[in-house]
This record gives structure tokens, C-alpha cells and sequence, in this order.
């Protein structure tokens, strides 16, 4: 998303978006700030949800939010440090069987 300028001036009202497939452009269109941004309570303007692509979890992230329910119903007042801890080491010691069915549920979702 890159401002829509001319040669005299930047209008940061308008934006032009551009997708991009291995370092190359393949796609323009223009947009409102209104259309893009969102005002939030304290006025500072985020992206719009819509526009928001969230990232799939990875095998790791997966892994880490079972074990972290299990934790948290063993231990429910554990910090979220010390969680990330301890599965980052239940990670490191988990075998390739394990470690591939997560890779596979990060893979479906």
C-alpha cells in the first residue's frame, strides 16, 4: 500500500495497492484512506479488518496452543512465559512422528 503521489505532491488520502508475486507487481488498484484505514478510540489509524490476511498456523503454533490448554487445566494460574518455556522444550524433545502430524494439521488449515 503505497500513497498515490504526482510529481508536485503526496495525497495521503488516496492509496494505490499493489499485490506482488516474487518481487514483481502484478496487480494495481486505488483506494480512500477511509476505505484502508480505520480510526481507532485513541484516533490513530490501523488497516481495515477486511484487508487483514492472517497468517495460517504453522506446526508449531498448533503444537503449542494443545499443549498450552493441557498446561493451563493441570496449572491454570502458570504465566504465558512460562508456558512458552516448557512446550518450546516439550518441542525440542518430541519425536518425527509427532512433530509430522502437526506439520500435516498446520498444512489443513
Amino acid at each position: 500500500i503505497v500513497p498515490v503521489s504526482d510529481s508536485k505532491f503526496v495525497d495521503l488520502n488516496r492509496f494505490r495497492i499493489m499485490g506482488y508475486a516474487r518481487g514483481k507487481a502484478f496487480c494495481t488498484c486505488f483506494a480512500s484512506r477511509s476505505d484502508i484505514f480505520e480510526a481507532s478510540d485513541n484516533g490513530i489509524m490501523t488497516p481495515a479488518p477486511e484487508l487483514r490476511i492472517p497468517r495460517p498456523p504453522n506446526a508449531w503454533i498448533i503444537y503449542r496452543s494443545h499443549k498450552s490448554k493441557e498446561i493451563r487445566k493441570k496449572v491454570p494460574h502458570v504465566t504465558a512465559g512460562y508456558i512458552s518455556t516448557l512446550v518450546s522444550q516439550m518441542w525440542k524433545e518430541e519425536s518425527c512422528a509427532i512433530r509430522l502430524l502437526y506439520n500435516d494439521k498446520a498444512i489443513e488449515a
